[in-house]
């Protein structure tokens, strides 16, 4: 199915985050050269010729994006067969006349992420005489501007979230959270800072935060856990003694380390996506 509609968790978020904001669509012409000014942190997705559709044959089109500062490109491509390499996208750093600047030629179907150029950044788009395909969306993300994340746990359900913004927001941020990517989780806070309730035991959770007056930043998902059930914690053998456990699924673990007389506890938090083995060497007690 085209690209334009692909649903993986990435692509879902990406639509989750944008769609609050007034979001900008521009289709690239037929046939000639066309330039686009974007300042402000403008929200924009750029498509090939054919738009929603299929692009037409004998395409080639140019397209110079001017920005007051550098930004990510995000593009889902569907181009017929890579081997074939006739209808191809080409991006540019700075220039189009030198094949130093050329950032990657893109055939085939895939997604990518790249970074804008310094000054400005060149499409260029290309299509044979043959078969027609869907062609490719680019959206446009700026960096994020949220810093210093962190989370603390409460209780065995709750976790407090906080974070700084170099932007402020006159309609506050939302907080998007899960442990299944399936069902997506929000929670609005006018503040820096938010609890989140009612979560599982002993799961791992991945969370973004997104200042809903900035919707197109390029968000960046951490991870956080509510306290662990202590009854349930990895425990890392004596000292010299090889350990192995295999972690559960999507749960969250506390690792302790070796005590006794003269000893310092050790305490590890593993946070395990996947089911795999754990196994450590114990070190001599501090």
């Amino acid at each position: 199915m085209l690209r334009k509609t692909i649903i993986t968790l990435f692509c879902l978020l990406t639509i989750l985050f944008t769609t609050a904001k007034a979001q900008s669509t521009y289709t690239m012409p037929h046939l000639g050269t066309d330039t686009m000014y974007l300042t402000g942190g403008l929200c924009m997705t750029i498509l090939d010729p054919g738009g929603e559709g299929q692009y037409e044959n004998n395409e080639d089109s140019y397209l110079y994006i001017i920005s007051d500062t550098w930004f990510y490109m995000q593009v889902d491509y569907m181009l017929g067969v890579q081997s074939d390499g006739k209808d191809w996208v080409k991006i540019y750093h700075d220039t189009i006349l030198t094949t130093n600047d050329l950032k990657d030629s893109l055939t085939g179907d895939g997604s990518k992420t790249y970074t804008s150029g310094q000054y400005r950044t060149v499409i260029h788009f290309h299509s044979n005489s043959y078969s027609c395909y869907d062609g490719f969306r680019i959206r446009i993300r700026y960096e994020n501007t949220i810093y210093n994340w962190s989370y603390t746990p409460q209780t065995s359900s709750s976790v407090q979230l906080s974070w700084n913004d170099y932007n402020e927001s006159n309609s506050g941020w939302t907080v998007y959270y899960w442990w299944d990517a399936d069902s997506v989780l929000s929670l609005q806070s006018t503040t820096k800072s938010a609890t989140i309730s009612d979560m599982r035991n002993d799961t791992w959770y991945a969370y973004y935060i997104v200042n809903n007056d900035y919707y197109c930043q390029n968000h960046t998902i951490k991870n956080m856990c509510a306290l662990t059930d202590t009854t349930s914690s990895v425990l890392m053998a004596s000292a010299g003694i090889t350990t192995r456990d295999t972690l559960e699924d999507i749960r969250c673990y506390t690792l302790q380390g070796p005590s006794g007389n003269g000893s310092t506890n050790l305490y590890y938090t593993i946070l395990q996506q996947m089911p795999t083995t754990f196994s450590t060497k114990a070190t001599e007690s501090i």
